[in-house]
């Protein structure tokens, strides 16, 4: 996992944002819109990447249907993908089913 930048690395956007709303996050990133409960929970896409270069997966969403279907963001860590191997919590096991589950960095 990666921390969340400081908000002072971003100044100039949190003035922007007119709401005020700027948030800066961790990866993976889990959050809930609103007071209605609606989940998303992704990540950057290295994990998919991995498993896309591991498998025989087609494309980025049938990695990620993958992930979904074991529960887990970054099955093939620490084995093929660079991180800190985890005893207590695996910050990448998915609790519960989000409403949305998402994986940038793909073309597609």
């Amino acid at each position: 996992p990666q921390m969340k930048l400081h908000p002072h690395l971003f100044k100039h956007s949190r003035k922007m944002c007119v709401t005020g709303a700027f948030k800066s996050e961790g990866n993976p990133s889990r959050d809930t819109v609103g007071d209605l409960g609606f989940s998303i929970l992704g990540h950057s896409g290295q994990p998919v990447q991995d498993m896309l270069r591991c498998t025989q997966h087609g494309s980025p969403i049938q990695a990620l249907r993958t992930c979904l279907t074991a529960m887990h963001l970054a099955p093939t860590g620490p084995d093929t993908l660079p991180m800190h191997p985890f005893e207590a919590l695996d910050p990448f096991v998915i609790e519960e089913v989000p409403h949305v589950l998402f994986s940038g960095g793909h073309a597609r």
